[in-house]
């Protein structure tokens, strides 16, 4: 299954579910007001639909296969963008194990696959740099955790460490947790 949103900022709104990727675009291409445009690098297509405020009528409705989904320009404030997105849903009770996808953590998504390993590797970073720093007698601040950076650890007269996928990737790599940390300081 795909879910259908228009997002503006944090605004979302779901349109609903279709069956596969082909059906969400059939249900976009007929919508007159909805711009699709193809971007091509390095092989590979990326194309965004995006709406426009001013071009979007005061209220419209969209029928395809028997649904009608009413659609208005006061669902948006004129001056963001507003972005169409869909995206794989898993269907519960039909995906055996781990279901695909990403989960948020902190200010970073992470692949189901990975998650587990990323949280536990990031968690023993942190622990580590402050527990470091601290046995140092150095003042340290740990902050940042929802921030659109992400969680990050600073140290008076020491480095600032973002804990990010950098981070944890160089942790979970390092020869040893001493040569990790003298890395912070170089």
């Amino acid at each position: 299954m795909y879910i259908l949103q228009l997002t503006q900022g944090e605004r979302t709104h779901s349109i609903g579910l279709f069956a596969s990727e082909k059906e969400v675009e059939a249900w976009l291409g007929t919508v007159p007001f909805i711009t699709r445009e193809e971007e091509h690098w390095e092989g590979t297509t990326f194309v965004t639909y995006t709406l426009s405020y001013e071009t979007m009528p005061l209220y419209a409705e969209v029928e395809w296969n028997g649904s009608i989904v009413p659609l208005t320009r006061y669902m948006f404030e004129p001056e963001l963008p507003i972005y169409v997105e869909y995206y794989p849903l898993p269907v519960m009770g039909e995906v055996k194990g781990l279901v695909p996808g990403g989960t948020q953590v902190d200010a970073y998504v992470v692949d189901n696959e990975e998650v587990k390993s990323y949280v536990f590797s990031r968690e023993a970073a942190r622990h580590a740099i402050v527990h470091h720093y601290e046995a140092q007698g150095k003042d340290v601040f740990v902050g940042g955790v929802g921030s659109e950076d992400g969680e990050y650890v600073s140290v008076d007269g020491g480095p600032f460490v973002h804990l990010d996928a950098m981070t944890v990737d160089a942790w979970e790599e390092k020869e040893s947790e001493d040569a990790f940390l003298r890395a912070l300081d170089e």
